[in-house]
């Protein structure tokens, strides 16, 4: 029993060995062009060209005595044994028929893309009485699977398109292209896949190895979808040892994640922005109209907030709280102090709590 194949099939430049192109009694119906059949009443092999069924080359050439009295029973000869014994017989039609009157032949070559090598059109009074074709002897040299769009005869190759099958005939030059997207399928490896030889193969997903299908329970098949859930994946993850994460490397370069223990690098600096106490100790300050000023900075403040902050100042020697002024500014914290004596550097200490911002 036949069976039906719509999709394309790459060979791979590999050989199609021991084939039989199908086997009929009469010529398909609605043909594609470069639709072959072998038919078995006439026993000749057929190509449709888009206009008719065109006979492959069957048995022997034909030898210049069966070309002269037309006894050959191919349909094609050698134009190079018998270009003379036809150049001899159409000598002698034209002989045949000068007494009707004037007789003119005109002999053309064959285009690179036509069936025939040469032409010879006898006319007889200006009028045509007959055309002999010489036949090119057509014969497929090499095949190739190609991908790409066919337009007016010109194919243009790229990485989407159609799948045709290429054709190179001898003594011809333009390529025939056969539709076979509907046969064949490309297939290349990729990350889920492996290709060796003409076999492909899906990989199978481990602990290790997340870019193929971990077979098995882990994946389900409804409708022709694939479904892995949560429990597909931590299945296909396996068991771990405990207090690991899946990460990337520790440190260095990018690397593939695996299951490891955390390091410190894992873990963010959070502390200057959520509730964390600063302390800061006075530069050297002088007074001004009776007072002290001591102003610190958004900056040694770490940039927390100046009005989520709670401000304590001690005595940096003895190490008790000091009341003094505190002023909150836009930017900054300003202590106060009722003193008309300089301060050194590092007497005192402010002690600043964050609070959590929201």
């Amino acid at each position: 029993m036949a069976k039906t194949i719509l999709t394309d099939l790459n060979l791979q430049q590999n050989e199609l060995q021991n084939a039989v192109v199908q086997n009929l009694a009469t010529a398909p119906t609605s043909p594609v062009e470069g639709q072959i059949y072998h038919n078995t009443t006439e026993h000749k092999t057929y190509q449709w060209n888009g206009t008719e069924w065109v006979p492959f080359y069957q048995g022997r050439y034909a030898t210049n005595n069966e070309a002269i009295t037309g006894t050959a029973t191919n349909l094609l000869m050698n134009p190079a044994n018998t270009k003379a014994a036809i150049d001899e017989a159409v000598n002698d039609a034209v002989e045949a028929v000068e007494t009707a009157g004037a007789v003119t032949l005109v002999s053309a070559d064959g285009g690179a893309n036509d069936s025939h090598i040469k032409s010879y059109t006898i006319k007889q009074g200006g009028t045509t009485v007959g055309t002999i074709n010489i036949p090119k002897d057509l014969v497929v040299q090499s095949g190739e699977l190609v991908i790409g769009t066919l337009s007016g005869g010109t194919f243009t190759a790229g990485s989407t398109g159609t799948t045709y099958l290429k054709l190179v005939i001898a003594n011809q030059s333009a390529p025939i292209y056969i539709n076979v997207a509907d046969l064949i399928d490309v297939y290349t490896a990729g990350t889920g896949i492996d290709i060796t030889g003409n076999q492909i193969s899906i990989k199978t997903a481990t602990s290790s190895v997340l870019g193929g299908v971990k077979v098995g329970s882990n994946i389900t098949v409804s409708g022709g979808t694939i479904s892995v859930t949560s429990t597909n994946i931590q299945n296909a993850l396996g068991n771990q040892t405990a207090n690991k994460v899946y990460a990337g490397p520790a440190s260095g370069s990018a690397a593939k994640p695996t299951f490891r223990n955390l390091v410190a690098a894992d873990i963010p600096d959070l502390g200057y922005k959520y509730s964390s106490t600063t302390k800061v100790s006075n530069p050297a300050l002088t007074p001004s109209n009776g007072v002290v000023t001591w102003e610190i900075s958004n900056a040694a403040l770490r940039d927390l907030s100046v009005n989520l902050a709670l401000v304590q100042v001690y005595d940096g020697n003895n190490g008790y709280e000091v009341v003094c002024e505190i002023r909150k500014l836009t930017s900054s914290i300003a202590i106060i102090f009722n003193s008309s004596a300089n301060i050194a550097a590092g007497k005192y200490t402010a002690v600043i709590t964050s609070i959590v911002e929201s």
